[in-house]
């Protein structure tokens, strides 16, 4: 990767990271993490890379979110309570 590379830059809605985590690349979550992406950073609808791996199923990248010290128990930015009973 390029010295002068943002790994962080957010392009058609997603992070490097989020969509990553999301499609299951795992090289390329490790050479991002490697690189100095934030873990907690958010795409554009809000969700974190650990949010996206959980939602797909890709347990071998969210172990490695996790173990990289992802927060599981943080909530995704635009998630709405529906329920009026709460």
């Amino acid at each position: 990767m390029s010295a002068e590379a943002d790994v962080n830059l957010q392009r058609n809605h997603s992070t490097s990271l989020t969509a990553a985590s999301e499609k299951e690349h795992m090289d390329t979550v490790v050479m991002l993490l490697f690189s100095g992406a934030h873990i907690e950073i958010r795409d554009n609808a809000g969700r974190a890379a650990v949010s996206r791996a959980s939602a797909s199923g890709h347990t071998a990248v969210l172990d490695t979110l996790i173990s990289r010290g992802a927060d599981v128990d943080a909530a995704d930015y635009r998630v709405q309570i529906t329920d009026t009973t709460l």
